[in-house]
């Protein structure tokens, strides 16, 4: 739902469109209503690029990089596109962020 994200789901259903390559959107957040209101939004940016999509949502957004680096593990992506700056500047200080954990 971030900006960030927001960048990272166009530039990757443009990649995803020329490679003619499937889409896992994972939404990850504190509460499962804030997880699925982003999906939400994902599903009717991607309808025009006509992608085979699968949507799923994770709750833990104090530590999202757990969550993603399992459904990585899970998938074994070709490409995995994340917005790179969220929101939390104190977690990303403490912990670093979670395109750097995913990593």
């Amino acid at each position: 739902g971030s900006e960030a994200a927001q960048r990272a789901i166009s530039i990757t259903a443009q990649i995803a469109e020329i490679l003619k390559a499937e889409l896992v959107v994972v939404s990850v957040a504190n509460d499962t209503d804030v997880a699925k209101k982003s999906l939400e939004e994902a599903k009717e940016f991607l309808k025009p690029y006509n992608l085979k999509t699968e949507f799923k949502t994770g709750i833990g957004a104090a530590m999202p990089w757990t969550i993603i680096s399992n459904e990585a593990k899970n998938l074994e992506p070709g490409i995995i596109s994340i917005g790179a700056f969220g929101s939390n500047k104190l977690l990303e200080l403490i912990f670093g962020s979670t395109t750097k954990q995913v990593l």
